[in-house]
């Protein structure tokens, strides 16, 4: 894995970095079925590099950007570990594949992922005590592109809450619902990742025809 330190996270060398790649956020359409997801790379792969264009700021995205920070600090005091700023973390086993995660530790082995929800939202992680499917593609990705990565710590801040801070950490070992909550379907971190790996190397390929074909037109 090689991290870009120097970049900032929004920046738009971050967003020239991140064309054409799959992160953590779009993870999960990996495992979608449909060309959605390769139309996508092709239409970014096919035109320069533009700036994309983020659209009205909301409130609740706002406050997640400035309490971000706090967030990670928190963590730092319940792990006792020292975190620091990486813009992006590119794959060294697939071009495709790369994360922004929130905060990194020095020696590189475990990371911060923060959510900063709605009350009602922080109160429901806090009694499920796991992490949320609608986030195990974004947290699994990491393990995905950073093969020496040991841990993930998915954090949920809340500073308004009785109990502020929920705080669950995966390694390679740890098992996730990569089904839904009425069909759970259980598998380790560890096989989920290489699965990604997997799909993300099938997809370079693809990727690569395609623009064969494209140039061929």
């Amino acid at each position: 894995m090689k991290p870009h330190f120097n970049i900032e996270q929004g920046s738009d060398e971050w967003h020239l970095i991140r064309q054409a790649k799959v992160g953590g956020s779009t993870s999960s359409q990996l495992h979608v079925k449909s060309d959605t997801l390769l139309e996508q790379l092709l239409a970014e792969l096919a035109e320069p590099f533009q700036i994309p264009d983020e659209g009205f700021i909301t409130a609740p995205m706002q406050r997640g950007k400035d309490l971000e920070p706090l967030a990670v600090a928190e963590v730092a005091k319940y792990t006792g570990l020292s975190f620091r700023s990486v813009g992006w973390m590119q794959s060294d086993e697939c071009e495709l594949i790369g994360a922004s995660p929130d905060a990194i530790t020095e020696d590189m082995t475990e990371i911060v992922e923060v959510k900063c929800p709605n009350a009602k939202t922080h109160i429901s992680y806090l009694r499920a005590g796991i992490i949320p499917i609608d986030h195990v593609d974004q947290v699994v990705h990491y393990f995905a592109v950073h093969p020496e990565l040991q841990k993930v710590h998915f954090a949920s801040y809340r500073p308004e809450c009785i109990k502020p801070l929920f705080v669950k950490t995966l390694t390679r070992d740890s098992f996730v619902n990569v089904g839904t909550k009425a069909r759970p379907v259980m598998l380790s971190v560890a096989d989920y990742a290489n699965e990604k790996v997997t799909l993300a190397q099938s997809l370079t390929v693809r990727l690569k025809e395609e623009i064969n074909k494209l140039n061929e037109i």
